[in-house]
């Protein structure tokens, strides 16, 4: 179904989707705010980083706000940084979010000699749920963390509540790879940050990636290195030889999956495939963004997501 009048369009899968979708609407004509106005430290709202050791992980995290929880899982190479104070800001005002570096990126050091998948990031992600006293969090995930997301959902459906998927694919060889545009500047060993912002962003759009950029630049220093990177490619190259395709329609999980039509890392195709065979999902896609839609629609993405949460 295509709501004409709003910049993205609709899959709807049930009545109380066509509910969801038709109130976002009316919220969602534009930037009605200027913003947060400027405070003397950004990111004094996140509190202080802490770490917390899990089997053989020591990982790095944050949590702010109130609420109910929301768990966030970061994109490939990611890190707390990648979240951005504007995005986190909003969120903090709403749940009480926890983020952390995945394991083995950024500050969370990972000691374990086996090979890194996205089965094994699932299972520490809810170790470290669980480690912290956190109770059935939602979910929301961005790319490589949706994968991770959808993989929680197969593996440990009832340790977490719904889940927002950004971004996503379901691996295996019936998911359409990354453009080669994509994987050009993916595989680098240090890619320079117009380089990463061209294929996350579609072209025309300096406007998003100049506020993108702001509030990563306020977030405290928390890089990947290329090493980590290489680690996480390689859980990657197994995802896409075998992924959860056919166990998507045994995901019970409510689930909202927001997709860039303009992706060139994950084709839009691969939304619309997990939106299809999830039983409880639905698909909202934007016609004009990318890979980074929830930053470059980032209102629209919290109106829409305020609503699936707070159902």
């Amino acid at each position: 179904m295509q709501f004409c009048e709003a910049p993205y369009n609709v899959i709807v899968k049930s009545c109380y989707a066509l509910v969801l979708l038709s109130l976002a609407i009316v919220g969602c004509g534009g930037s009605g705010s200027s913003g947060p106005g400027p405070t003397p430290n950004p990111t004094a709202f996140l509190g202080l980083e802490r770490t917390r050791q899990v089997g053989p992980v020591n990982y790095s995290y944050y949590q702010f706000g109130q609420g109910q929880p929301l768990v966030l899982i970061n994109a490939f190479g990611m890190t707390n940084a990648n979240w951005t104070t504007t995005l986190l800001r909003e969120l903090g005002k709403r749940y009480r979010v926890t983020i952390f570096d995945n394991r083995g990126i950024g500050r969370s050091v990972d000691t374990s000699p086996d090979q890194l998948t996205i089965d094994t990031m699932a299972d520490s992600t809810v170790a470290l749920i669980e480690a912290l006293g956190i109770h059935k969090p939602d979910i929301l995930s961005w790319s490589m963390g949706a994968e991770t997301a959808l993989t929680i959902g197969l593996r440990h459906s009832n340790k977490v509540g719904k889940l927002i998927l950004v971004g996503s694919d379901a691996g295996g060889p019936n998911t359409l790879p990354p453009t080669p545009e994509f994987m050009a500047i993916a595989v680098l060993a240090d890619p320079t940050i117009a380089q990463v912002m061209s294929i996350i962003f579609p072209p025309g759009h300096q406007a998003a990636i100049d506020r993108y950029l702001e509030g990563w630049h306020e977030m405290p220093v928390d890089l990947a290195l290329p090493d980590q990177r290489n680690v996480q490619l390689g859980a990657f190259a197994i995802w896409q030889t075998q992924g959860v395709w056919e166990q998507l329609p045994t995901i019970q999980n409510p689930t909202l999956v927001l997709h860039g039509a303009e992706d060139i890392s994950t084709p839009i195709e691969n939304a619309q495939g997990i939106a299809n065979r999830m039983p409880n999902a639905t698909l909202v896609q934007f016609p004009n963004a990318g890979h980074a839609v929830l930053f470059q629609e980032q209102e629209t993405c919290l109106t829409i997501m305020d609503i699936f949460l707070k159902e």
